[in-house]
């Protein structure tokens, strides 16, 4: 992805009215302020939300105020005590904001989940930070984790690559991050109920939820999630059919209408 593209990038983002009156903020302030993750990806692969994710410096919380001001509306707060995350959400737009995990902006792109989400645009100086690769990622269309430590520190980024193989159009698992979910499928049993319901609903209600499921499957996460459904794997069927009964199932699922896909969120019930 050469300099062309990010210059593309940057004059997109500045034309934006909530990103130019931020910028302007930052500067005025000598604050970095960051735009981060998910709306610089998309945005990249064609795709405009206004679903902003902003990062800044404990020492530059006293910004917080004034971006109300230029939003018009207050955050509430999210998360837990070291993990706040203030919060906007209005009929077409959100914000995230949260203070950097570290102490530079790279310290926090490198205790993110996947290279595709570890971008960031200092609104103050103009200029893009991604680890090494993370751009050719997005031209790729490939998942991949930041470090060796990503699915460690959050044992759920497992279940969210597969929500992004599901939602993304084209894009695929790196070979490595999809040989580390199988190895540490059973870390996923640490995590609330609730997030991990939360996954699969995005999972089964995605566009590509075939391409969700099968990963699942292959890695042996279903099974880890959802134990009831090892008697299937290996309950056989009549003659006519030339899949076990879990795969069947599975098939069953990946055919399904989106109006029909809806009802399996029950599935999920019980975790």
């Amino acid at each position: 992805m050469g300099t062309t593209t990010l210059l593309t990038l940057k004059d997109t983002l500045l034309r934006d009215p909530l990103l130019s009156k931020l910028s302007t903020l930052a500067k005025r302030e000598d604050a970095a302020l960051f735009l981060v993750g998910g709306y610089l990806r998309d945005l990249l692969i064609g795709v405009h939300r206004r679903d902003y994710d902003l990062a800044l410096s404990r020492e530059a919380s006293f910004l917080i105020p004034q971006i109300e001001e230029i939003v018009g509306f207050h955050f509430f707060k999210a998360g837990k005590k070291d993990t706040i995350t203030y919060r906007i959400i209005q009929r077409d737009m959100s914000i995230d904001l949260t203070y950097l995990q570290g102490e530079t902006i790279k310290e926090d792109l490198g205790r993110r989940d996947f290279t595709m989400n570890a971008i960031a645009f200092c609104l103050r100086d103009e200029t893009f930070h991604s680890p090494e690769g993370a751009l050719e990622d997005i031209e790729r269309q490939v998942i991949r984790s930041v470090s060796h430590r990503a699915i460690d520190q959050d044992p759920l980024r497992m279940l969210r690559a597969i929500r992004y193989l599901s939602t993304l159009e084209g894009f695929r698992l790196d070979a490595l991050l999809m040989n580390e979910i199988t190895l540490k499928k059973h870390q996923i049993d640490k995590m609330p109920g609730e997030r991990l319901k939360m996954e699969m609903d995005h999972i089964l209600l995605a566009p590509h939820r075939d391409q969700g499921l099968r990963a699942l499957h292959e890695s042996g996460l279903l099974l880890v999630l959802f134990p009831e459904l090892r008697e299937l794997e290996n309950l056989g069927q009549g003659e006519s059919h030339h899949l076990n009964t879990l795969s069947h199932t599975l098939l069953a699922i990946e055919k399904m209408s989106w109006p029909s896909i809806g009802a399996l969120r029950i599935i999920t019930k019980f975790l």
